[in-house]
């Protein structure tokens, strides 16, 4: 049996750590109360991580397109649609293997074009020619955050199959670190408090860049690039914590209720997917 990578070990390791950290701040209640099935989350995300980048594409791909359907169903199950717009829907689900193809081939160009075009200007019409209620753009917004979020950014880990090895446990492990100093310190929320969730993302910013920095080079990756990729995972994970807060908001939820339950759902994936794309771009930028 191969061993795994050392990235691979350090990112369990990572969780590991952390899960009794999370345990025993679950039990102060708040938003505390998260940290438990938080960790859970991420725990998934780095099995699926490790399995993308140590399987073979055969294997692989369809746990990739499992995974997505399930978050995209979890996804409208908790945006509810019109009746109808089951078309749109359709077409959203359909958007799994198309945005598996290109990924499946390492093309960012036809992932584009495929999501871009096939899909970005086919919903809307999906949803145009059923008879006409209200509520159209709304259904429109549902629809296309959940196939941004969940179909085209989750579609990177795919992509970053084809990068140099370690770079998917690279990602988990500066996504841990940039997203854990935010869940302590509490989110960034428009007219709350803000002294706490800054400190909270500047602190993420400095552990995701030391992260990226110094295991880096595992990845093929210098210091320099590390630390920089670290540091915009860190602010893209809290620009999908705004982003997050707001579609629980207009659901009528509370912060509790987006912070447990189903509802944590939003909370705990769309952050960190969030993140992925900037993660994958950088490192097309600078070729490497």
């Amino acid at each position: 049996m191969p061993q795994l990578p050392v990235l691979a070990l350090v990112l369990a390791g990572a969780i590991v750590a952390i899960v009794p950290v999370a345990l025993l701040a679950g039990r102060r209640g708040g938003r505390f109360r998260a940290l438990p099935g938080w960790i859970g989350a991420w725990a998934q995300f780095a099995v699926l991580l490790v399995l993308l980048s140590q399987a073979t594409p055969r294997v692989a791909f369809p746990v990739l397109g499992l995974v997505m359907f399930i978050a995209l169903k979890q996804w409208f199950f908790l945006t509810p649609l019109r009746a109808q717009d089951r078309w749109a829907m359709f077409a959203a689900y359909l958007a799994v293997p198309l945005a598996l193809w290109p990924a499946w081939t390492g093309s960012f160009d036809l992932l584009s074009a495929a999501t871009g075009i096939g899909l970005f200007l086919l919903i809307p019409i999906l949803l145009a020619i059923v008879p006409r209620q209200p509520g159209m753009l709304d259904s429109l917004g549902r629809v296309l955050l959940g196939v941004i979020v969940y179909v085209f950014c989750f579609a990177h880990f795919g992509l970053l199959t084809h990068a140099p090895p370690g770079r998917l446990e690279l990602f988990g492990i500066v996504g841990l670190a940039a997203d854990l100093p935010q869940r302590l310190t509490g989110r960034l929320r428009p007219g709350e408090e803000r002294a706490r969730p800054v400190l909270g993302v500047a602190v993420s910013i400095v552990a995701a860049a030391a992260a990226g920095a110094a295991l880096g080079p595992l990845a093929t990756v210098s210091p320099v690039h590390g630390a920089t990729a670290g540091a915009i995972t860190a602010l893209a994970i809290a620009g999908g914590s705004l982003v997050s807060d707001a579609v629980a908001q207009d659901l009528a939820r509370t912060a509790s209720d987006a912070m447990h339950g189903r509802g944590a759902f939003l909370d705990r994936t769309l952050p960190a997917l969030y993140a992925v794309p900037v993660f994958y771009h950088y490192f097309q930028a600078i070729g490497s």
